[in-house]
């Protein structure tokens, strides 16, 4: 059994590797571990928070030209032709030590000031937050933007679903599996900058996502969360597949491992027995060879 993290890769590994049967296969997804940071409290939805004086949209994502980061800059300038002014928050890693991270975090600091946003869309630039941090951003937004393609499986969508916040993808890869279009969120065609605005603006429109936003409606998205993506499934799912490599019935197999068990101890027990009497034959082949010579030597 072969595991991976998506059907996306599922997809791309028996490309690669077409010896290996398709049944083979078996996709189980990575957690989401949010109950092993203690800076995270029980998810709130939208309405029952303190409400955001503009629509705020926030891109969770490390500062690396493959995630395609600027495409929310272009969507930023369609928003603004259309009239709408959304505060956009811009998180995630800057790693100094790889020349690429820090000089594109540059690049769209200097595209943003180059597309004049400031006098109707604000940007900000959050580099580096802690888990704290993040998951504060989390409770502050009102939808999350998630902008790489062919992503193999992408956790910003989990946590925006562990965090009951609507989230856009790219309609590729892993977020267009764990994604629910217009339940979860919504995909686009591909990394376009009007599409990406076109669903930003039905964002800004859409009063409640109501899996999202109803407490009631929610325990539907949260038992999917716990089953497919926590540590606890994620767990489960592995000791699944474990069972089926050895066997669709551990009891089967126990049974099979007490009769390989059973078969080792009888054969050692017949072995020891068969030495013991190979011993006692020896024993007593010396002392009837004594006897002999002694009658012998009496004669």
């Amino acid at each position: 059994m072969v595991i991976v993290n998506s059907n996306f890769t599922a997809k791309n590994f028996q490309a690669v590797m077409p010896s290996i049967p398709k049944e083979k296969l078996r996709v189980i997804y990575p957690p989401c571990d949010v109950d092993s940071l203690s800076v995270v409290s029980r998810p709130i939805s939208r309405k029952h928070r303190e409400q955001n004086e503009r629509y705020l949209f926030l891109s969770m994502n490390r500062f690396w030209p493959e995630k395609r980061l600027d495409i929310i800059l272009d969507a930023a300038v369609q928003l603004k032709s259309f009239g709408l002014n959304p505060l956009i928050q811009m998180a995630g890693s800057v790693m100094p030590h790889i020349p690429e991270s820090r000089i594109y975090y540059e690049l769209l600091m200097e595209q943003c000031k180059k597309y004049k946003l400031e006098d109707m869309i604000e940007v900000r630039f959050i580099p580096d937050p802690n888990d704290e941090r993040k998951f504060e951003l989390y409770s502050q937004c009102d939808s999350v933007i998630y902008t790489p393609p062919n992503e193999h499986f992408g956790i910003v969508p989990i946590e925006a679903l562990e965090q009951r916040r609507p989230v856009i993808v790219i309609d590729s890869g892993g977020p267009s599996e764990t994604v629910i279009e217009g339940v979860t969120g919504t995909k686009i065609a591909n990394t376009d900058g009007i599409k990406l605005a076109e669903a930003m603006a039905e964002h800004m429109e859409c009063k409640e996502w109501i899996e999202l936003d109803e407490d009631a409606h929610y325990v539907k998205q949260r038992a999917r969360f716990e089953k497919h993506f926590s540590l606890n499934g994620f767990g489960q799912n592995i000791d699944d597949a474990v069972t089926k490599i050895f066997g669709k019935d551990m009891n089967i197999n126990n049974e099979e491992e007490q009769q390989i068990l059973d078969a080792h101890t009888n054969g050692y027990t017949s072995y020891t027995s068969h030495a013991k009497r190979q011993k006692k034959n020896k024993g007593n082949s010396k002392g009837k060879a004594r006897t002999n010579g002694q009658d012998r030597k009496n004669a």
